[in-house]
């Protein structure tokens, strides 16, 4: 496994993982994908990492 950090985050970059959890019933990314793409949060804070 590689972690790298990211200084944006981009639907498409993420779009298996998106698809996977929605068809789980999981809707944690998408809510996070969404809240970023309008500014509620892009984790800029001290000490804040995605």
């Amino acid at each position: 496994m590689r972690i790298i950090r990211l200084t944006y985050l981009v639907e498409h970059d993420i779009k298996e993982l998106l698809i996977e959890s929605q068809e789980e019933g999981f809707f944690f990314l998408t809510k996070l994908v969404a809240e970023y793409k309008n500014g509620q949060n892009v984790f800029n804070k001290t000490g804040e990492r995605l």
